[in-house]
């Protein structure tokens, strides 16, 4: 069976959440010894835990971010700070402890794998045609989605989405200017760093880009393969395979997001299953959580990527669900109001 098959089969199999969940994890949330809403956006991701988790006391506990990482052939037109050489050298520094991601999930209870899905081996020049064909894209979808089930069997409760790739900022700006219909000068931002004029000169380039390869005329999957990368479309197949196996999947950031735009516009019932971290510096972002009619739960300033927005979150959504799974009620606690 190709891979094409293979998604169209994994898209089929994506239900959303059982709602039925939500009114006992709410009436719950209600009687528990606290004013009633009074945590706020935790008592909503409690809820969101309960029906993904299909229970009224949801359990976070062993938690992955899959690290994934490509290059990118639109780096030949001067569209990046750094060269593609960066990106493997990266790779090398997740694999040694030694990155930020690392650190992070070191804290806050995390193992982090590293995907090469296209280091060193780039896509083609978005700028010149598709970054991908329509197989290749399929390819590293299914590799996303092949990763999940691997931490399935290692009972992997959560998995937060990273990435790291040279260039990754230009086809994410690219695919959101896509799939949001957002104007393209209001989704680029400066990656890395740039300066005035190279953002300037990234934003020509991106401008062509989507001329040249038509992207009003494709579907969900011709976005990805025409301006996307091998890293973005492994995360969309992670977002699509957690979705699948009713596992919760936290989104960093704008990278991140441009992998849940293609995901959500495959499979708009995955929506259900993300948890959105964190807002990025970068302009984008703010358009696909328009688009996507959802917000994050911070804003730190963060625009580094890797995942280390959401496995900062992670935290956060583990005292979600102890909260609805181990306070005591008001009758339980035999406290009368």
């Amino acid at each position: 069976m190709d891979n094409i098959t293979k998604l169209n089969s994994l898209i089929e199999s994506i239900k959303g959440v059982d709602k039925t969940y939500a009114e006992s994890a709410q009436l719950r949330l209600d009687n528990l010894t606290k004013p009633q809403g009074s945590l706020g956006r935790l008592e909503e991701l409690a809820v969101q835990l309960s029906c993904i988790q299909r229970t009224d006391r949801p359990n976070i506990g062993d938690a992955a971010v899959l690290v994934c990482a490509a290059d990118h052939g639109v780096v030949a037109q001067g569209v990046t700070s750094f060269p593609s050489e960066v990106t493997r050298l990266m790779v090398a520094n997740f694999d040694r402890d030694g990155a930020a991601v690392n650190q992070i999930a070191n804290v806050c209870g995390a193992r982090v794998h590293v995907h090469d899905i296209g280091v060193g081996n780039p896509t083609a020049d978005m700028s010149q045609g598709p970054a991908m064909s329509r197989e290749e894209c399929a390819d590293a979808i299914m590799a996303g989605a092949d990763a999940v089930r691997a931490l399935i069997d290692e009972k992997v409760d959560i998995v937060c989405l990273g990435e790291m790739g040279i260039g990754n900022s230009a086809a994410a700006a690219a695919l959101t200017a896509s799939f949001t219909d957002a104007p393209l000068a209001e989704v680029v931002g400066r990656g890395a760093g740039l300066d005035d004029e190279t953002l300037a000169h990234k934003t020509r380039v991106l401008e062509g880009t989507l001329e040249i390869n038509q992207v009003d005329e494709l579907d969900a999957l011709g976005k990805l393969a025409a301006v996307g990368g091998r890293e973005i479309a492994m995360m969309a197949g992670i977002v699509l395979g957690t979705a699948s196996a009713s596992i919760p999947v936290v989104s960093d950031g704008f990278i991140s997001g441009s992998a849940v735009l293609a995901a959500t516009a495959l499979a708009p019932q995955a929506l259900d299953y993300i948890i959105f971290s964190h807002r990025s510096v970068e302009p984008g972002h703010d358009a696909m959580y328009r688009h996507l009619g959802t917000r994050p739960l911070f804003d730190l300033d963060m625009r580094l990527g890797e995942g280390t927005g959401a496995v900062l979150a992670l935290p956060m959504i583990r005292s979600a669900a102890q909260v609805l799974s181990g306070m005591e009620t008001f009758e339980e606690a035999g406290i009368v109001i």
